[in-house]
């Protein structure tokens, strides 16, 4: 199978997230396909403990000037994975989360997947609206916005990595 042969590299930008960090952290190590390697990149702007508690998941933390994409984009340059993902820190993921985001990329026509997850203390509703606005994002936007991404890294330093020219906040 295609997607098992692919280095998966998890990068995770984090902006105050302390009181949620664990649950995204705690279903990506137990998913079903396991990813590569993991790198935590910590907004200087956070005031809370995120930046110590990455470090109690990864030796892999970066700090990053304000802004997600920054934190993104220094992320995926460390990174070595052939395929990027780029979960939010306050969501969980259910167990085959990499593998049905990952085994979309053994089409080769296929380099970006944008996915559902659900965030803790929202209701249905509200995960509902999540999924639909990174729906709109793409589909009359043509970027992937939302909360979990996964693409090639060759695909993405074809178009220069993330638009940081942008209002990131």
């Amino acid at each position: 199978q295609f997607w098992r042969t692919m280095k998966i590299s998890i990068v995770l930008a984090v902006f105050n997230e302390e009181k949620f960090m664990h649950i995204a952290l705690t279903s990506l190590n137990e998913q079903t396909m396991p990813y590569d390697e993991l790198i935590i990149v910590v907004d200087e702007r956070s005031t809370d403990n995120s930046f110590a508690i990455a470090k109690t998941y990864t030796n892999k933390v970066f700090s990053s000037p304000a802004g997600k994409l920054t934190a993104l984009q220094i992320g995926v340059s460390m990174s070595s994975g052939d395929v990027i993902i780029t979960p939010d820190a306050d969501v969980w993921y259910e167990p085959n989360y990499i593998e049905r985001m990952a085994k979309h990329l053994a089409n080769p026509n296929v380099s970006l997947v944008i996915g559902v997850s659900y965030h803790d203390g929202l209701s249905p509703f509200g995960n509902f609206m999540e999924s639909i606005k990174a729906f709109i994002g793409y589909a009359f936007f043509k970027y992937g916005i939302g909360h979990n991404r996964v693409f090639r890294r060759e695909s993405f330093l074809q178009v220069g990595g993330f638009n940081l020219n942008i209002n990131q906040f």
